[in-house]
């Protein structure tokens, strides 16, 4: 009885002093949950609205969250915000809006939810390439062996994964969803002189709005009929992905970066795709090969390697700039 007191007290002892960094872990978890899902709702949204219009919508809500965050939650910053830095802001916003999320869109009508997930994912491998030939950032060899890794089981989900017979519709979903990935390892790479100045939240917030912006000439009637004629689940689904995906998502992920390191944090989203297999063979009826498994494990072990070859880079870097490299 006096050893089981005395590891209760322990237990107790220890879940107080780590008490921020356990909630940080757990949020994580959440986290990676919630982003599992926005794959699932692309999927059912894209039934009954085009990859435009859910698009369109889906930021119209998104920035209705942002611009209030901005204006009151961090009214300290609202006035920094430079020439320069808008016109950065307003490319991370076409990549973020328009090369990242309007291509998935565009890719995920022909692919199944798990495997953009998957696809998506590899924005890392992006990254790392643009920059060492843009920013002139050394790759580690344990960088490279993660690239050889990922690409090779992305061949292998590809390939042996999904329905031969999809002809060029899957082609062209995987062609449009690794664009996107392409995409957001751009916007990643293009964060970087922003750092010190904003932090991520605030990137994400201006760069959805901009890109939102950016989106208006597209908009017409016929959107608007769609929407009004959207069933009671899909309307679920488009606003969870407004304000839980985009808006929450993003700050929880922020939150955890202030209790853990990115690298811990990162670890997390490996599981994204590993759930969005899942949840689309429980919501969606996707089937699940068995070869999908082994090529998603070769891509998130060669993820991993990727990442933890960042880590050395982030030595170099100052705290400021650490908390805006991870970013999905």
């Amino acid at each position: 009885m006096q050893y089981c007191a005395q590891t209760a007290t322990e237990v107790k002892s220890f879940i107080m002093k780590n008490r921020e960094t356990l909630k940080a872990h757990l949020t994580m978890v959440g986290v990676s949950i919630i982003w599992s899902f926005a794959f699932i709702a692309i999927k059912s949204l894209l039934k009954e609205l085009d990859y435009i219009s859910l698009n369109i919508f889906r930021f119209a809500f998104s920035t209705l969250a942002f611009i209030p965050f901005l204006v009151f939650y961090n009214r300290s910053y609202s006035m920094r915000i430079s020439l320069r830095d808008l016109g950065i802001l307003t490319i991370l916003g076409a990549f973020s809006v328009l090369g990242y999320h309007l291509s998935l869109n565009y890719g995920a009508q022909f692919i199944p939810a798990g495997i953009t997930s998957l696809l998506a994912g590899t924005s890392p491998l992006f990254t790392l390439i643009l920059a060492s030939l843009i920013l002139r950032e050394r790759a580690t060899w344990t960088q490279l062996v993660g690239l050889a890794l990922s690409f090779g089981g992305l061949a292998i989900v590809v390939l042996l994964g999904t329905d031969g017979g999809a002809g060029k519709g899957k082609w062209a979903g995987v062609f449009f969803v690794l664009f996107a990935a392409l995409s957001w390892g751009a916007y990643t790479v293009g964060m970087k002189p922003l750092a010190g100045r904003l932090n991520a939240l605030e990137i994400t917030g201006y760069s959805t709005i901009l890109g939102f912006l950016m989106m208006l000439p597209l908009i017409n009637r016929d959107m608007f009929e769609r929407l009004y004629a959207l069933s009671p689940g899909n309307w679920l689904w488009l606003l969870f992905l407004s304000f839980v995906c985009t808006f929450l998502g993003y700050f929880l992920y922020m939150k955890s970066l202030e209790a853990i390191e990115a690298t811990r944090v990162a670890a997390y989203l490996y599981a994204v795709p590993i759930f969005s297999l899942i949840w689309g063979a429980l919501i969606l009826n996707e089937p699940i090969r068995l070869i999908m498994p082994l090529g998603a494990l070769v891509v998130i072990i060669g993820l991993a390697l990727v990442e933890g070859g960042n880590k050395l880079t982030r030595k170099k870097l100052g705290s400021r700039q650490r908390d805006i490299l991870h970013k999905r």
